[in-house]
């Protein structure tokens, strides 16, 4: 999570393309752990799994 908030708070225009392809990679690499984990945690809420 810090990832994304911190990926999006350095995100901005006129930074530089060093700072904007670091910034993109943060938040796409947190949005990678991000998702199976919200997916998982929702199966294991509705009871879908073991």
């Amino acid at each position: 999570m810090l990832g994304i908030a911190f990926g999006t708070v350095s995100f901005r225009r006129g930074g530089g393309r060093l700072n904007t392809g670091l910034a993109s990679a943060a938040i796409v690499l947190g949005c990678l752990v991000l998702i199976p984990t919200v997916t998982a945690s929702i199966i294991y809420g509705l009871g879908l799994s073991d």
